[in-house]
């Protein structure tokens, strides 16, 4: 892995990927479990922002975006990325490179092979992953689960620590913050929910591998 970036090339991509683009310019990133074939299969929500606007059906997939899809899809690469770049989630990266690298991107947690990811992915596809919920269940949540049996978000984990530090900051200035408790409040949005992060992704590093 890169020390500030997973982008890769479309002819590096391998089955059993899980790879993410992002969207809204690096506001969030989606992700997805790449099967083989030219084909991603990803998890998406109807009340997410940033999604394809209504565009013609795919002539490789089939695909036609709209913003009122939701649940499972089966769709091309290109059609994954919507004009995006591509990146390569990694895992069993070391605590230091957790930190460091942007929330979302990597995790210390190992993965199991990928031919057991690619089954996870297509048996998802066929039987649901639930209802989705933007920081419960989303589409981080499926791939991190193809890849290791355990569902979870760290971006979801670092927005919410990120809007608790926020809004308690927020209750706690009456008038005009001074340039201390600015800085001071700064320090928090960023290393609290990157703490908080750390912690969730240990605790699942440790624990066992699903056998299905």
């Amino acid at each position: 892995m890169g020390l500030l970036s997973n982008e890769i090339s479309k002819d590096k991509v391998q089955i059993g990927d899980h790879i993410y683009t992002y969207r809204m310019m690096h506001l969030y990133s989606h992700h997805g479990i790449y099967v083989g074939n030219d084909t991603v299969i990803h998890y998406i929500g109807a009340d997410v922002v940033g999604k394809s606007e209504s565009k013609s059906r795919c002539g490789k997939c089939g695909h036609q975006p709209s913003p009122n899809l939701e649940g499972l899809l089966k769709t091309c690469l290109n059609c994954f990325l919507d004009g995006h770049r591509l990146f390569r989630f990694e895992y069993e990266v070391s605590s230091t490179n957790l930190v460091i690298q942007h929330h979302g991107t990597c995790s210390t947690r190992s993965c199991d092979k990928p031919e057991v990811v690619v089954e996870r992915a297509w048996e998802l596809l066929n039987n649901g992953f639930g209802n989705y919920d933007l920081f419960e269940n989303n589409c981080e949540c499926f791939a991190f689960y193809c890849k290791t049996g355990k569902p979870m978000s760290l971006q979801a984990t670092f927005a919410k620590s990120a809007g608790k530090v926020a809004t308690k900051g927020i209750n706690l200035n009456n008038g005009l913050p001074n340039p201390l408790r600015v800085a001071k409040n700064c320090v928090k949005l960023v290393w609290k929910p990157k703490l908080e992060m750390y912690i969730k992704d240990k605790y699942l590093a440790n624990q066992p591998h699903n056998s299905t």
